[in-house]
């Protein structure tokens, strides 16, 4: 497990994101330096301000292009990143954050299109949401839910100031490979 620290100043689960990083673009979203980030449990999706939110979609939609693909931006607002077609969702890159920890090295969180994906079902059919969404109170910061982190174990650790992040494994092992290891060894 590995830990990042709570910010100063904050009496919520915030810590430092240093950067936001569409896998297989080499340019990362850009962001205030150390730019707090809320885990929130109560949230579901990534909660932006509206110059980060513009970056991402539009990174995204630069990593799509060369496949005829492309985020479109719905709602009367213009703030609802959807899919044209949920077939499409295969072509989205994962998401890394980058956290700030105490030893000064960034700790990667992976967020994958599985789990940033959301499925509608409508009268036109399915609709495929990014959950992503502009912060509508104005404030610089961002805001996760623990819906976008399933991949990991988050433990809160509020007597420590700090949050640990341990990858579950992909696959459980399975019993019987291990005795025939064992027996062969």
């Amino acid at each position: 497990m590995s830990f990042v620290p709570l910010k100063d100043g904050y009496n919520t689960w915030t810590v430092g994101l240093k950067s936001i990083h569409v896998v297989g673009n080499a340019i990362p979203v850009p962001l205030n330096r150390n730019m707090p980030i809320s885990i929130d449990g109560g949230t579901t999706g990534l909660y932006l301000p509206r110059k980060v939110f513009d970056s991402l979609v539009t990174t995204i939609n630069s990593f799509l292009k060369p496949t005829g693909r492309r985020v479109d931006l719905k709602g009367s607002s213009r703030d609802i990143p959807a899919l044209r077609d949920c077939g499409d969702r295969e072509y989205l890159p994962s998401l890394h954050l980058a956290l700030t920890s105490s030893d000064g090295r960034d700790l990667i969180v992976s967020v994958p299109q599985e789990l940033y994906v959301e499925v509608y079902n409508t009268l036109a059919g399915p609709l495929c949401v990014l959950a992503f969404r502009v912060r509508m109170d104005d404030v610089q910061e961002i805001a996760i839910g623990l819906t976008l982190l399933r991949k990991y174990n988050v433990y809160f650790q509020y007597d420590q100031r700090r949050v640990g992040f341990a990858e579950m494994m992909a696959e459980a092992s399975k019993p019987k490979e291990k005795a025939e290891l064992l027996s062969k060894g």
